[in-house]
Parts: C-alpha cells; structure tokens; sequence
C-alpha cells in the first residue's frame, strides 16, 4: 500500500503564493528565509515531485502495455491527483480532465487520436455516469492504449468487463517520517538562496497526525494558515519544536 503518495489539492486550487520576493524586498516572507508560504498550492507540474517520492512511485512500464487500466482508489485529500500529474509528466502526450463535482461534464479524448500509449488521465472517475464510462472503457479496449483512473469508487470491475487489464492502488495512510520528509520539501521548495528557515522535527509531524490523520490536504491547508499567521501577523511559530 502507498504510504505518503499523496495529496489532491489541484482540483480544488486557490492561487495563494505571491510572486517570488528579492533578498531586499522587505517582505515578511523574506525575513523568514523564505520566497512565499511553502504549503500554498505549487503549480501542477511541481505538485507531484512534492508529494510522491520516486522510489514508490507505481512503474510507468505496466502502462506501456495495451490495454492497461492504472486505478488509483483513496478517499479525498489522499494522494489521487499527485499520482496522476506523476504519470502525466511520464506522459505529456496524455490529456488530463478532472471531472468536477456539480459541473457539465467536459468532453473526453478520443483514445485513438491521442499519440503514445496512454490515452487519457481521468481524475474523479466515478463522476461519470456509467453508459459514458462503458464507452469510455470500450473505446480503449478498441484503441489498444492504456487509461489511468483515480476514483472514490472502484471501477476496476467494469474496466476488466470491458477486456481491460485494471491493477488498483489504495491510497491510505500516512507515517510521521513520510509526512516529515513532505513538509521539508515544501520548504526547500519555497526556501530563499542561501537562506536556512527552521525546519519541522518528527515531534511536530506525528503532532500532525495526531490532529488530521492521514488527510495531507487537510494537514497543508491548516499550516499554510499557521504560515501566513506567523510571517505577516506575527504569530506563533508554526513549528512545536521552535521556541
């Protein structure tokens, strides 16, 4: 099972970083070493090197094979959209559509016209109704190409229905040395050249569990506020282990 492949913050995106500061702009965020909140959202094509570290990320080869279904199975906030935006840097050819929730449901790709072996990356795929993911799933057993799911509900038994090869991944859980490793990234991703910020301890991200779970989306919105509170009102550190 993926411990720490984590995180679904793309689909629910509010631009909160500013634009990068100088080492002489002043900003509050500056004299904290760093160029902006490090848990505000990162653009899509850094999300996934964030959050899904390398050695557990699921082989691309399994998706170079006709007919293959990759369906990643986890509640929100778990990782599903870090692991699609992995594969889709794997594949750029590959069109991601998120389905969103109380919206008119955008067009799918034709399997066929789409270049490379992975015809499409389908975020929130319970989302669509069952006639359009039969011919979804019927149009890619035609094409020979592969399909990426990441879902709520598991759809692996239409897919193999349909004469598709569907492997899952439940997405769960989260250990204090996963989540600690995550955190760091974010500051190393937003710290300022040559500037040391204090960085999280393992006292403070099993205090994180502790108080979210394994909900990373939950976890980074709560220290983003926690961030903002420090470096522009003057609040407490957002690190326990920071006196």
């Amino acid at each position: 099972m993926f411990q720490s492949e984590l995180c679904q913050l793309v689909y629910t995106l509010r631009i909160r970083n500013p634009s990068p500061v100088t080492a002489t702009s002043g900003s509050p965020w500056q004299r904290a070493g760093l160029r902006w909140n490090p848990f505000g959202e990162p653009p899509p094509e850094d999300l996934a090197a964030l959050i899904v570290p390398t050695e557990r990320a699921t082989p691309a080869d399994w998706l170079r094979q006709p007919r293959a279904v990759q369906q990643y199975l986890g509640e929100a906030g778990r990782g599903k959209t870090a692991q699609l935006r992995r594969l889709g840097a794997l594949f750029p050819d590959a069109p991601y559509v998120y389905l969103a929730e109380d919206e008119p449901l955008p067009p799918l790709p034709d399997p066929a016209e789409v270049r490379g072996p992975l015809a499409l990356l389908l975020d929130e795929a319970q989302r669509l109704p069952p006639r359009r993911r039969r011919r979804l799933f019927a149009a890619i057993a035609r094409s020979g190409r592969s399909l990426v799911l990441a879902s709520h509900a598991d759809l692996s038994a239409e897919a193999t229905g349909a004469g598709l090869a569907c492997r899952t991944v439940h997405i769960a859980g989260l250990s204090a040395g996963d989540l600690l490793a995550i955190l760091r990234r974010r500051i190393a991703w937003a710290r300022l050249d040559e500037a040391a910020p204090a960085l999280p301890q393992p006292g403070d991200a099993q205090a994180l569990i502790a108080e979210c779970g394994d909900d990373i989306r939950s976890i980074l919105d709560k220290l983003y506020e926690r961030y903002q509170d420090w470096a522009i009102n003057g609040g407490r550190h957002p690190w326990r282990s920071v006196t």
